[in-house]
């Protein structure tokens, strides 16, 4: 019964937790500490992350024990009757067809820009492509990227067609999610993400400052690999329970008499 507040807690003990290291690791870079320095400050968070992850596991355990030790459930199901729950009201802010299909078309489109930017930096970095350009890491990476990104549009939209096909959104999920992680975790070790571009005059201000983007998007690909992996972990569960349960619904009414 704790497990919905147990998932609550782990979230929001990483925020915090997370809260704490950016802030840090931006008053390091701030005061002149250097972006290695940050950077090195931040990959604590992973530590952190994990020693959060268990005390918060180990509380609810010990009050799960607690509470089902002292018959606190047993007395709150004695005195619980359903006459007395509130009216149910019709639920709001789900998303109508015409807003889920609005929805798909601009992440296709985005996809599409996104894609077409990585050829041509001038459609991402405007008129700062004359200063910078992507690093090599992106040009490695580009199979990938155009293979997860056409394979999470084409499953959205098979998902909109077919919301209820389980099996299918645990397998697409698993992949292309997965890849998206994958890519951002490839992203993240390779660090130089933006560089300077060839034949300037004064690249050293240039630099710094290519330096200091790639800092800060090593901390949010950081961040995101670990949130990430979070949220797919559990969103995966979810759907295996669903299948596993679907399917045992099945079976119990595939056994019954004809």
């Amino acid at each position: 019964m704790l497990l919905p507040f147990f998932w609550l807690a782990v979230q929001v003990a990483m925020v915090i937790c997370g809260v704490g290291y950016v802030a840090r690791s931006a008053a390091m870079l701030a005061t002149g500490a250097g972006t290695i320095a940050a950077f090195e400050s931040f990959t604590g968070f992973i530590g952190s992350a994990v020693g959060v992850f268990g005390v918060v596991t180990l509380a609810f355990a010990l009050a799960d024990l607690w509470l089902a030790r002292s018959g606190r459930f047993d007395r709150w199901r004695e005195s619980w009757d359903p006459r007395r729950l509130p009216r149910a009201r019709r639920a709001r802010g789900t998303k109508s067809l015409a807003g889920s299909v609005s929805g798909l078309l601009v992440s296709s489109i985005f996809s599409a820009w996104w894609l077409l930017g990585l050829k041509a930096p001038v459609l991402v970095l405007g008129p700062a492509a004359a200063l910078f350009t992507w690093g090599p890491v992106w040009e490695r990476l580009y199979p990938m990227i155009v293979v997860v990104a056409i394979g999470r549009v084409l499953s959205d939209w098979v998902m909109l067609v077919r919301p209820l096909a389980a099996p299918f959104r645990l397998v697409a999920r698993l992949l292309f999610s997965g890849g998206e992680l994958a890519i951002c975790y490839l992203l993240f070790r390779a660090r130089d993400l933006v560089v300077v571009v060839d034949g300037l005059t004064h690249p050293a201000p240039y630099q710094e400052v290519a330096a200091l983007f790639n800092a800060a998007c090593s901390l949010g690909l950081m961040v995101g690999v670990v949130i990430g992996g979070s949220v797919l972990a559990w969103r995966c569960g979810k759907d295996v329970v669903e299948l596993v349960r679907g399917s045992g619904e099945t079976g119990a009414g595939g056994s019954g008499p004809r």
